[in-house]
C-alpha cells in the first residue's frame, strides 16, 4: 500500500522539484547577473522582499484561485505565469521590472507549494504521511540545491540562463497536467489570528518571524555576501547548492522536540543561530569550506526555528484553529522575509559583511533570550497534547492554509 502511495505522488513531486530547482536557480543567478545590467547588488535586499511579499499575498489570496478553477488548472497558471516572468527578466531589465517580476515569482512560486501539498494531504492515508511528506521534503531540498548549482554550467551574461529557467517552469506542467490522480475537494479560505496565536505562545508566533529573517535573507543575500568577500559566481553556486543540505537539521532537532518542551529546542536553534551568525562574518574566501559548512548551519537553524515554533503553537491549539494558526505563522514568516533582508542589506551597505553578521546576532541572541524567559515564566503543554513533528521547508511547513473541508488533517495535523 506504502509503495503504491509512493507512485501516485510522482507526478506531484516531479512538478514541485522542477519549479524548486527553477526558484533555486534564480535566486543564485540574480545577484551576479545584476552587476551586468548596471543595478546595485546591495539592492537585492529589495528583490529578496519582493518575492517574499508575493509569498505573503500566496498564503492570503491563491486559495481562491484554486477554489474557482481547480487544483491542475491553478498549478499550471502559477507555473506558467512564472516561465513568463523569468523570460520578461532580460528584456525588461530595469530596477521597477524586476521587482515586479520577482513578486510574481514569489506569488506563483509559494502558490505551487500550496497546491502540492494540499494535495499530497489529500492523496495521502494518515497513517504513511509523515514518510511521504519527508520523502517529498527530500525531493525539493534536491530541486532547490541542482537548480543552484546549475548557475555554474552557463555563461552569466547571456540568455540562456533565463531559458533555462524559464523552461523548467513550463516543464513543470506536464507531470500534474498528465496525471490521472483526481483532484482534491476545494481549499478553505484560512482567517489571520495573530492575537490568539500570541496568547497561545508567544514563542512560536516571534520563533517563526525569526526563521524568515534569518534563513531567508541568507539565502537571498547569500550570494551578494559572496561576490564582496571575493568569491566567483562558480563557488557561490557550489555555496548556495551545498547550503541547502543544512536544511536535513530539521530531522534530528525534530525528533528532539518531540520528546522534550519545544521551547528548550527553540533556544538551541537561538543559541546556534547567534553562534553561526557570528562566526560567519570573520569568514573570508580564503575559508571557502568552512563558510559553506557555517552557512549550511545557519539556514538550516533558521528553518528548523520555523517549524518546530509551528509545532509549539499547534500542541496549544484547538482542532478547528490548525489552519488559521498556520496561516498566521506563515504571515509572520514573511514579515520576517521581508524586513529581514532589507535590514541585513542596510548593514552589508554601511558595514560590510560584518554588519550582516552583527544584525544575525541581534535578532537571534534576542530570541534566544525571550524564549529562556518564556520557559522559565510558563510551564510546557501535557504530554498527550504534545503532537508529533515534520521537517519541512516553509512552504510546506505553513501549507496547512490549503487543508480541505473534508481532509483528514485536521484530526492528524499536530504537527
Amino acid at each position: 500500500m506504502l509503495l503504491k502511495t509512493y507512485s501516485s505522488i510522482i507526478p506531484i513531486a516531479l512538478s514541485s522539484a522542477l519549479t524548486a530547482m527553477a526558484n533555486g536557480f534564480l535566486a543564485s543567478y540574480l545577484p551576479s547577473r545584476m552587476g551586468i545590467n548596471a543595478i546595485d547588488p546591495s539592492r537585492t535586499s529589495d528583490f529578496v522582499a519582493a518575492f517574499a511579499i508575493g509569498m505573503l499575498c500566496s498564503c492570503l489570496f491563491s486559495a481562491q484561485i484554486v477554489k474557482r478553477v481547480g487544483h491542475i488548472r491553478a498549478f499550471s497558471v502559477f507555473a506558467c505565469l512564472s516561465g513568463i516572468g523569468a523570460l520578461l527578466l532580460p528584456t525588461l531589465e530595469s530596477y521597477a521590472a524586476w521587482i515586479v517580476i520577482r513578486f510574481i515569482n514569489g506569488y506563483c512560486g509559494n502558490s505551487i507549494f500550496l497546491v502540492a501539498q494540499g494535495w499530497l494531504n489529500d492523496q495521502t492515508e494518515s497513517k504513511y504521511r509523515g514518510q511521504i511528506l519527508t520523502t517529498f521534503y527530500i525531493i525539493y531540498l534536491i530541486g532547490l540545491g541542482g537548480g543552484a548549482y546549475s548557475v555554474t554550467f552557463f555563461d552569466l551574461d547571456s540568455l540562456q540562463p533565463f531559458m533555462f529557467a524559464t523552461a523548467l517552469y513550463m516543464l513543470s506542467v506536464f507531470p500534474v497536467a498528465l496525471t490521472k490522480l483526481p483532484a482534491p475537494p476545494p481549499p478553505m479560505v484560512t482567517k489571520i489570528m495573530i492575537g490568539r496565536l500570541w496568547q497561545m505562545s508567544p514563542v512560536a508566533l516571534i520563533g517563526c518571524f525569526i526563521g524568515g529573517a534569518t534563513a531567508m535573507t541568507m539565502q537571498g543575500l547569500g550570494a551578494v555576501i559572496g561576490q564582496k568577500i571575493g568569491l566567483d559566481y562558480t563557488q557561490i553556486g557550489f555555496m548556495m547548492a551545498i547550503a541547502q543540505a543544512g536544511n536535513l537539521m530539521q530531522f534530528p532537532l525534530g525528533y528532539l522536540s518531540d520528546k522534550v518542551d519545544r521551547r528548550y529546542v527553540l533556544f538551541i536553534c537561538g543559541t546556534g543561530l547567534s553562534i553561526f551568525g557570528f562566526i560567519f562574518g570573520n569568514l573570508d574566501a580564503n575559508s571557502f569550506l568552512f563558510l559553506v559548512i557555517t552557512i549550511a548551519f545557519f539556514i538550516g537553524l533558521g528553518e528548523a526555528t520555523l517549524t518546530i515554533a509551528l509545532a509549539n503553537a499547534n500542541d496549544r491549539a484547538d482542532p478547528d484553529e490548525y489552519t488559521s494558526i498556520a496561516g498566521t505563522a506563515s504571515l509572520s514568516w514573511c514579515l520576517g522575509a521581508i524586513l529581514g533582508p532589507i535590514f541585513g542589506s542596510f548593514t552589508i551597505g554601511t558595514m560590510g559583511p560584518k554588519g550582516i553578521s552583527l544584525f544575525f546576532v541581534i535578532i537571534s541572541a534576542s530570541f534566544t533570550i525571550f524564549t529562556l524567559w518564556r520557559c522559565l515564566k510558563r510551564e510546557t503543554v501535557s504530554e498527550e497534547d504534545h503532537g508529533d513533528f515534520y521537517a519541512a521547508p516553509a512552504e510546506i511547513a505553513t501549507s496547512e492554509v490549503y487543508m480541505t473541508e473534508d481532509s483528514e488533517e485536521i484530526q492528524d495535523a499536530k504537527s
